[in-house]
């Protein structure tokens, strides 16, 4: 901490002016540039009165006149000096006088510097820290943007996955489903984001999910946008799972998925809330990403029309309680194919499904139930169908010249989860498959099965093994089948 002091200036006001300094040692001490104390130790009257000692004879201090710097004036003994110019007498009582002036303010100006110096040594006031406040109005994990009325939230998941798989002679697939038996591994990384707002319109939410996959088997890394839409009130617009879509499993089925639509389009849809649960959904989907196939005049694939004339269109009825869902939905599709001749049709599905809890086998136990039926629309039916022939995976219809005959399609599938313990959980998924392809040798049914076990030691982190199996039924040719097991790590949060 600075020590009561002070520094004075002066200037004389004459041709040659001088400057002064006086450090301030207490409220009753100066000192002057230069300072001279008197050998004797004695002041004159007049300085004693002021409560310092007597300061210094005045010399000639460059250009104006000082303390001594080689003037005349007394020595240190008091005697005369002889070197240099005398200061003159009227000059002599000036300096004695502005000295006794500056030794009356030089106190409280010492005083007035040092509380200064002390206020700058101390710590300057903290600035308001802005806290991010939780928000519970969306569901758990969000946080409130700062300054705004937004609510955000971050998660994701990363999975690392080991399969081995195999398949039979009989099987005529292409890759897992031929006859090899192999491994791979996968890496996934999942990075989702939501942000909501509640304004004078309604709800503005916004979401958006990026997966990366990397694995040497199918090319190293790929980039997947999962999903990026915008929802105003009750409108819907950007990528997200089809509006159709309603029991897509519970396992990873990452080889063979069941026999129930499982898919992510480009949307435009609108959903009324009608009350007491239930709502009301009208969507005009992507319809391009929906198809499967045609097959030929004189068999084989042939190809759709390039581009879509008219997009999908989807209804759909739903109800929530609880833990209580079900839903009711239809579909229109166009099957066009590439030639002109043959006129297009318009294929459908209609579906509905349940979930429901299951107390009697255990807490948090629950089961799910969902069955399709429909013409022309396969891909509403089943995700991942496998038809008889190398690289078929059925139709959607067939061309037998200058019209198509639509592909007869029905698919049930169900899954019932189960909780052994907090950490320990099982879930069961199967399904079965008929596809009346307007021809014999095209007529297929899939079976599919998927069983796993989890375990949770702590929130976030699971360890699961998995067994998928699929039989592919031909009504002419043989049959096949395949099957994988699966080791998967995933932490999510």
């Amino acid at each position: 901490m600075i020590q009561p002091a002070a520094a004075c200036a002066a200037v004389v006001e004459n041709a040659k002016a001088a400057a002064l300094s006086a450090v301030i040692k207490n409220p009753k001490a100066a000192a002057l540039c230069a300072v001279e104390k008197n050998p004797k130790g004695a002041a004159s009257p007049a300085v004693a009165t002021l409560g310092v000692d007597r300061p210094p004879p005045l010399r000639h201090c460059g250009h104006g006149w000082g303390p001594a710097m080689g003037g005349g004036g007394d020595d240190r003994r008091g005697r005369p000096r002889t070197a240099g110019t005398a200061m003159p007498v009227a000059a002599r009582h000036s300096a004695r006088l502005l000295a006794r002036i500056m030794a009356r303010v030089a106190a409280p100006v010492a005083l007035l510097l040092a509380t200064a110096a002390a206020a700058d040594d101390l710590p300057a006031e903290p600035s308001a820290i802005t806290y991010v406040r939780a928000c519970t109005a969306f569901g758990d994990g969000y946080l409130v943007v700062p300054g705004t009325d937004t609510c955000f939230q971050i998660n994701g998941y990363t999975v690392a996955e080991w399969h081995v798989f195999g398949g039979d002679k009989a099987s005529r697939q292409p890759g897992f489903y031929g006859d090899q038996d192999a491994n791979v591994g996968y890496i996934k990384a999942n990075l989702a984001w939501n942000a909501a707002t509640n304004t004078e319109i309604g709800l503005v939410r916004s979401h958006a999910k990026l997966e990366l996959v990397d694995t040497a088997t199918f090319g190293g890394l790929v980039y997947n946008l999962k999903a990026a839409y915008i929802e105003v009130g009750g409108l819907t617009f950007g990528r997200l799972q089809s509006m159709f879509d309603f029991i897509t499993g519970t396992t990873y089925a990452d080889l063979y998925e069941p026999a129930w639509s499982d898919n992510q389009n480009t949307v435009a849809a609108y959903t009324a809330t009608l009350g007491e649960g239930l709502t009301a959904t009208l969507s005009i989907e992507d319809a391009v990403t929906r198809r499967v196939g045609i097959i030929g005049v004189h068999g084989g694939e042939k190809g759709y029309a390039r581009g879509a004339r008219m997009p999908d269109v989807i209804g759909a009825l739903a109800f929530e309680q609880g833990t209580t869902q079900a839903k009711l939905m239809a579909v229109l599709h166009e099957v066009r194919a590439d030639r002109r001749t043959t006129a297009a049709e318009l294929g459908w599905t209609v579906a509905a499904g349940a979930i429901f809890d299951v107390p009697f086998t255990g807490k948090g136990d629950q089961a799910m139930l969902q069955a399709s039926i429909g013409q022309g629309a396969l891909s509403y039916n089943a995700t991942n169908p496998i038809g008889p022939g190398r690289n078929f995976v059925g139709a959607d219809a067939r061309d037998v010249g200058r019209r198509l005959v639509l592909a007869d399609v029905w698919a049930i599938g169900a899954v019932f989860d189960h909780s052994w313990t907090e950490e320990w959980v099982s879930e069961l998924n199967g399904s079965f498959l008929d596809v009346d392809q307007a021809g014999r040798a095209y007529d297929f049914t899939n079976i599919d099965a998927q069983l796993n076990l989890s375990f949770a030691p702590v929130d976030g982190l699971k360890f699961t093994s998995e067994a998928e199996y699929k039989v592919i039924d031909r009504s002419k040719g043989k049959d096949g089948e395949a099957f994988v097991m699966m080791f998967v790590v995933e932490r999510g949060f």
